[in-house]
């Protein structure tokens, strides 16, 4: 029966037998592992003959060798348009298929031309592209290739490890004409050495006509490969059929090392020793970023080294190296330390990003092609011009194409006087900012002796100007250089040069200055005075504004300057910030050591702002001004202009040693903290969150927020001074005032609203009356004066709870309010304390530790002249009136006038408990709405008939 895999069993006898595998659409192109194919004895041949109708690879290994025995040879067949193959092969593999040791793959299926001089048969028989991994063959697995020649050969790759990389295999890879009269053309086949590999010439040994050879990195960590090569390794590599020589037939090998840009720390670096080819052979050879050490020949070579540059930098091919595809995620310089001897010849050296060769050893280049920013040392930019010179070769030996920026380090490293002669740079696009003025600390010391002489040659859209940019640039960077203003005159910036445009006052009388929107340009004033952005001036583009160490004023008139960063001096400096714009909302101001002043327009800032060293800084806020998202420091003072309102943070507002707000202000606060409050400040609107807030001598009114907030505000200033409503405790469930002792009779009803806790203490004169905030569910703490009596203390509306503290023996009248309040009164004071009238049977008020400690009572308007005790067995709120009448008449005691006062329980029911009851209504005879009613809680004392007084 025929197997659900499809599996086959082949078997072929002693005959030079062919078995092909050619399943259309199949990407293993019919052979699996579940087929048994052997070649039996004789020169057998597996030809692997897939189609793909849409571009794929047809792939096999291990799995797919497997059962595979007794072939000499595997050959490929076109796999389709756009289609290629991919072989992995095994030691196994090998072991089971070899003549002689040796597996042959052929993808060369039209072997007349293999011969020199023979027509090229392209189109005969086509061929597909192939990968050959061999890196997991150990050191005595052999194979052969052989790949198309001609106008029909195909692009294929051979990867190969430090192992497998031996001088055992006869790797031949298809030239690309077998004419012995034309000029040496290299293939696009590619040797890929995978890992830190040490290739000898030795290992070179039989292979031919592959033109690149590729170091590559799979790792997480850097590989260095050493490559040696002499004239024979080149010649048979580019073009085994030509004979190379130094003026019509010179031989290009391309190396590229490159790393794993999954892992920026996964380098390639490679020591390449071909130190003895002549001038026959040249190399075109892309360096990675690892550790290098090239010594080359005599020919003209061609290095290209990457610095550091972010993706969508550049767009070019090197080699076959995508140099976008190399990107960095930073631009700043690369630090190279290689070794780079570029031999004999015209050599060039091109480098892509920022790079610093400073500390690089360079010899035997002749010029250096640059598409970014380069840092040399003058000993280096010496050693070019005469490399070149012993060549008779005239022209610049640094070039800078492309669109730039440019940029150009020049170390002095020199003793002595050094002269750098500009000549010898070109640039053909784009602006080039070189930089003379560094020193290290090498020959040269510490002291820069750099001179110049000549100009840089400029062509196309080149520029070339003067600046500084240090040793550590950044690719598609600029740097900085100065230019003095003179009145009326056209100032224009350059692409990413940072000019520092310098002038005194009269420089800017009728002067433009027109800086670049991508670049940080910036004006110096100095010589002090005044300088107004706009006026008399026409300014844009700008970053920054900086003065000098004498004092100055700096004013706007225009908001399109672009300024958004101010750094002053020493001396005393004000900045006006009206009519600016929205440039410095989010900017930076940093001030000197003098004494500042900062003035604000009435908008939202977020920026830094800082007034530097000073003593005595001043910050001027408007109406509307906010810093609340702004880091603020170092101002000493603050002044709010005329009924202006405001907005900054607690911390910030705690940080002035002085505040002086004119006319009538209103600060609110974005965060909550601890506030004290200013003289000149009438209006507070405090955070969301926990604040304490104490008030101070005319403060008008305070707003809490939608937290437990804390208010100290004394007795005199609620009196005097504070609005209708102007203790808000906002919405926040536990807000606090604490008043102290009162200083004159204090009225809270229409002053406080929204505080939940309210502590008093009682004061100096008995005839004063405290009167609480209304509110249900207020709470008011009375402290008692030692000895100091208190007229009155009414409560408000709503239903509210006295708790009376303290050990002072003054006696205090209480009034309750209209609804149900609860009086605690102490059991530690001393003193009298009466209960008035006012708490009725519609809402009755509850005193707990009625006589516990002194001598209370209820002044109930009437003096009682009888007491008698009722018991009620059950009653509800509704029906304790009637109760009370009921028992009142069963105990011998019915109403019958307003002198008659009750003990009364209530043993059951939701009226439970003690009361005290006196008949004082307009309805004599029964319970009414306007008699005296009490419940008693805690520690009672003995109820007597003189404790109801009139």
């Amino acid at each position: 029966a025929a197997s659900a895999v499809g599996a086959q069993k082949i078997t072929t006898g002693s005959g030079n037998d062919t078995v092909i595998f050619d399943a259309l659409d199949d990407n293993r192109a019919g052979l699996t592992i579940s087929d048994t194919v052997d070649g039996g004895t004789g020169s057998d041949t597996l030809v692997i003959d897939g189609n793909l109708s849409v571009a794929g690879v047809i792939a096999l290994g291990a799995s797919e060798w497997t059962n595979v025995s007794n072939f000499e040879t595997i050959r490929l067949v076109n796999a389709g348009a756009g289609s290629s193959y991919s072989l992995t092969l095994t030691d196994t593999l090998i072991s089971k298929n070899n003549a002689s040791g040796v597996l042959s793959i052929v993808n060369d299926n039209d072997t007349a031309n293999d011969s020199a001089a023979t027509a090229d048969t392209a189109g005969v028989s086509n061929e597909s592209a192939v990968v050959i991994d061999a890196r997991a063959l150990s050191n005595v697995s052999r194979f052969n290739y052989n790949g198309e020649e001609g106008a029909s050969r195909t692009t294929d790759r051979i990867i190969l490890s430090d192992v497998s990389l031996n001088g055992t295999h006869n790797i031949n890879g298809g030239a690309v004409d077998n004419d012995a009269t034309n000029n040496s053309q290299k293939n696009d086949d590619v040797l890929e050495l995978r890992n830190a590999t040490n290739a000898s010439m030795g290992d070179f040994s039989g292979i031919s006509n592959i033109g690149t050879i590729e170091l590559t990195n799979d790792t997480a960590v850097s590989q260095v490969s050493q490559i040696q090569l002499n004239d024979n390794i080149v010649n048979a590599m580019v073009d085994s059929y030509q004979a190379a020589n130094t003026t019509t037939h010179v031989e290009r090998l391309t190396i590229r090392a490159l790393g794993n840009t999954n892992f920026a720390t996964a380098t390639v670096g490679v020591t390449l020793d071909a130190a003895t080819l002549t001038a026959a052979s040249a190399l075109d050879v892309t360096l990675g970023r690892g550790a290098n050490n090239l010594q080359l020949g005599a020919g003209s070579d061609r290095v290209v080294l990457l610095g550091n540059y972010v993706a969508g930098t550049y767009t070019a091919t090197e080699n076959g190296v995508s140099i976008n595809g190399q990107s960095t995620a930073g631009a700043v310089a690369r630090v190279v330390n290689d070794t780079i001897n570029l031999g004999g010849g015209n050599d060039t050296l091109v480098t892509y990003g920022a790079i610093d060769l400073s500390g690089a050893t360079l010899s035997g280049i002749e010029n250096i092609t640059n598409n970014s920013a380069v840092v040399l040392t003058a000993s280096q930019y010496n050693a070019l011009i005469a490399a070149r010179a012993s060549l008779g070769l005239s022209g610049p030996v640094l070039t800078f194409s492309g669109t730039g920026p440019h940029q150009l380090t020049i170390v002095d490293d020199v003793g002595g006087i050094n002269n750098i002669d500009l000549s010898y740079i070109s640039v053909s696009g784009g602006t080039l900012l070189y930089d003379v003025t560094s020193a290290s600390n090498a020959t040269g010391g510490g002291t820069n002796n750099i001179t110049t002489s000549n100009a840089v040659n400029v062509s196309g859209t080149g520029a070339a100007i003067a600046g500084t940019v240090g040793t550590t640039p950044s690719n598609n960077g600029g740097g900085s250089t100065n230019v003095n203003l003179t009145a009326g005159g056209i100032f224009n910036g350059t692409t990413s040069i940072a000019e520092n445009f310098t002038g005194v006052s009269a420089a800017f009388v009728g002067t433009t200055i027109n800086g670049n929107g991508s670049d940080t340009d910036k004006i110096t004033f100095t010589g002090g005075g005044s300088i107004v952005i706009g006026g008399g001036n026409t300014i844009t583009n700008i970053k920054t504004l900086a003065t000098d160490n004498t004092s100055t004023d700096i004013y706007f008139v225009v908001s399109t300057a672009g300024i958004n960063t101010i750094n002053g001096g020493t001396g005393n400096d004000r900045v006006y910030l009206a009519n600016s714009g929205n440039s410095m909302l989010a900017g930076n101001i940093n001030l000197g050591a003098g004494n500042n002043q900062l003035s604000l327009e009435g908008k939202t800032y977020t920026g830094t702002f800082g007034a530097g060293a000073g003593t005595s800084d001043i910050l001027n806020m408007v109406n509307s001004s906010d810093i609340s998202g702004a880091t603020v420091t170092g101002f000493e003072s603050l002044v709010v202009s005329s009924n202006g309102s405001i907005t900054l943070s607690a911390a910030q507002y705690s940080a002035f040693s002085s505040i002086n707000a004119l006319s009538t202000n209103n600060i609110t606060f974005a965060t909550a903290g601890n506030i004290v409050g200013n003289s000149t400040v009438e209006n507070y609107t405090l955070a969301n969150g926990s604040n304490n807030f104490t008030g101070t001598a005319g403060i008008v009114s305070v707003i809490g927020g939608t937290g437990s907030d804390t208010f100290n505000v004394g007795s005199f200033d609620i009196i005097m001074t504070i609005a209708p409503n102007g203790i808000d405790g906002g919405t926040g469930p536990g807000d606090t005032l604490n008043v102290g002792a009162v200083i004159a009779a204090l009225d809270m009803s229409n002053k406080v609203t929204g505080v939940e806790t309210i502590n008093v203490t009682a004061g100096t004169n008995a005839f004063w009356t405290i009167t609480n905030a209304n509110g249900a569910g207020t709470i008011l703490n009375l402290t008692k004066s030692a000895t100091t009596a208190l007229n009155n203390v009414l409560l408000g509306s709503g239903g509210q709870t006295l708790n009376v503290i303290g050990t002072g023996s003054g006696a205090i009248t209480i009034t309750g309010g209209s609804g149900a309040d609860t009086i605690n009164l102490s059991t530690s004071t001393l003193g009298s304390d009466t209960i008035m009238a006012g708490s009725t049977i519609a809402a009755i008020d509850t005193v707990s530790n009625f006589k516990a400690v002194g001598s209370d009572q209820f002044k109930t308007g009437v003096a009682a002249t009888t007491l008698d005790t009722l018991t009620i067995a059950f009653a509800d709120i509704a029906t304790l009136p009637g109760a009370i009448t009921t028992a009142a008449t069963a105990a011998g005691a019915a109403f019958a006038a307003n002198t008659q006062a009750y003990l009364i329980t209530v043993n059951g029911g939701t009226a439970a408990g003690t009361y005290v009851f006196q008949n004082i209504g307009g309805t004599v005879g029964a319970v009414d709405a306007t008699d005296f009613i009490v419940q008693l809680i805690g520690i009672t004392g003995s109820i007597v008939v003189g404790d109801f007084v009139a």
